[in-house]
């Protein structure tokens, strides 16, 4: 697989019940892929085979409720894209 970018895969398994705090700057961007579980990613739910995509979050927590295995993957913001902090905050350009 090629990526055209800086990105850095992580691939976790968790037990019941185990956390993670996951740092992040502005300039990033966070994927998520539920492979086996279930996972609250602050405080969101998700399911097997559920993807979490986080813009303009500092701090993750990640959260398994049962054993758990994902895939993070954090990429640039690639501002420029299309978007940038104000259209991901919801605002008009």
């Amino acid at each position: 697989m090629t990526f055209h970018t800086y990105a850095t895969i992580y691939r976790s398994d968790l037990e019941a019940r185990q956390k993670i705090d996951f740092k992040v700057t502005e300039s990033r961007r966070i994927f998520i892929y539920l492979t086996s579980g279930s996972l609250g990613v602050n405080d969101k739910k998700l399911e097997v085979n559920d993807q979490a995509r986080i813009d303009l979050e500092t701090d993750i927590e990640l959260r398994s409720y049962v054993d758990s295995s994902f895939i993070l993957i954090d990429v640039p913001s690639c501002k420029g894209w299309g978007y940038d902090e104000k259209t991901l905050r919801g605002s008009k350009a």
